[in-house]
């Protein structure tokens, strides 16, 4: 039944990693409910394993996420005639565990906080003139000169690079770690994203922005002068031995928050382009297309958000102008 179910989510293009995690679900709930099968399950039988995992220590926004992945296999058991209505509508009774929470809504950076990690980027990791930069990269490649001559340069550039896909691209952690030098060429028109593995899975096409276009370019054109062969964009650049070598996974998580600040990361910079995009007026259908968010509901926090800062700007503007009318008796 599993691998039936699998293949149903796969027909609805559900991402690789979504599946595997429907499927991981549905193994614990098994393994609690045996000797019962799934098909018998009722609301008290979700909410002991809900409640088994809270006691655990799993978040509860995480168990609200198990609870949705079950009741998505016992819709489709019920549509496939698998399970009666009456145990989907007993499962479906299934409380949620205390403290879950819709998707929160996304925590921008300010102009103000921008500014700061720019002049830390700044005095950390100082750029280069590009004809020293030749000459120096040019002469470790040779052996004449030391890697720490052109170590600070060549991070300072992927950190912009890598930044800019984040702020002005709203890609995820994974999604700029995953890329191939030729979805991110700077001569393409857009940056192409693939879902899951390359060429085996779905993509969207996400418009350059003159600065991140800049940036890219700045930082493939300094990898190419490196001597680098793979088709990773992102060096391991810590020493030089490894300075040719593609950056490991967990390192690159880690990049902005060593390099710049434990307050800098992926994630908030993809949401402060997303909530900068509706600003300026692009529609909620558009920015979920670009964000790659799979449904409407997962975009609609952005437009939260955005509403919210027109609510303050409002009641900021309203100040000046508030002797100037007398409220009703």
């Amino acid at each position: 039944m599993f691998r039936d179910f699998e293949r149903d989510l796969e027909s609805r293009e559900v991402s690789q990693a979504r599946r595997r995690d429907h499927l991981r679900v549905l193994g614990q709930l098994a393994d609690f409910l045996a000797p019962a099968s799934l098909s018998d399950a009722r609301a008290d039988d979700l909410t002991s394993y809900l409640a088994q995992r809270a006691e655990a220590g799993y978040a509860p926004n995480t168990l609200r996420k198990e609870r949705q992945m079950a009741l998505s296999f016992f819709t489709w058991a019920h549509q496939t005639r698998r399970i009666s209505a009456e145990t989907l509508m007993s499962v479906q009774s299934a409380v949620a565990p205390p403290g879950a929470t819709s998707r929160s809504r996304p925590k921008t950076y300010s102009a103000k906080e921008l500014r700061f990690f720019r002049e830390v980027i700044n005095a950390r990791w100082p750029l280069m003139d590009g004809v020293r930069a030749r000459k120096f990269v040019r002469r470790w490649r040779n052996g004449d000169t030391p890697y720490a001559r052109i170590r600070k340069h060549a991070i300072r550039l992927q950190l912009d690079a890598v930044i800019s896909l984040a702020l002005h691209g709203g890609l995820q952690r994974r999604e700029i770690l995953a890329l191939h030098l030729d979805d991110m060429h700077h001569d393409n028109a857009y940056l192409v994203v693939w879902r899951d593995e390359r060429w085996k899975s779905q993509h969207r096409e996400v418009p350059y922005t003159d600065g991140g276009r800049a940036a890219v370019k700045a930082w493939l054109d300094f990898r190419a002068q490196m001597g680098v062969e793979h088709g990773c964009p992102w060096l391991n650049l810590w020493a030089a031995r490894s300075a040719r070598e593609p950056i490991q996974p967990g390192s690159f998580a880690k990049l902005l928050s060593t390099y710049v600040a434990p307050s800098l990361s992926y994630r908030r910079l993809r949401q402060t382009c997303g909530v900068g995009w509706l600003k300026a007026g692009m529609t909620l259908w558009e920015a979920q297309r670009l964000l790659g968010h799979a449904t409407l509901k997962d975009t609609l926090p952005y437009g939260e958000a955005v509403k919210a800062d027109l609510q303050r700007q409002v009641e900021r503007r309203e100040g000046p102008f508030s002797g100037l009318v007398t409220p009703l008796a």
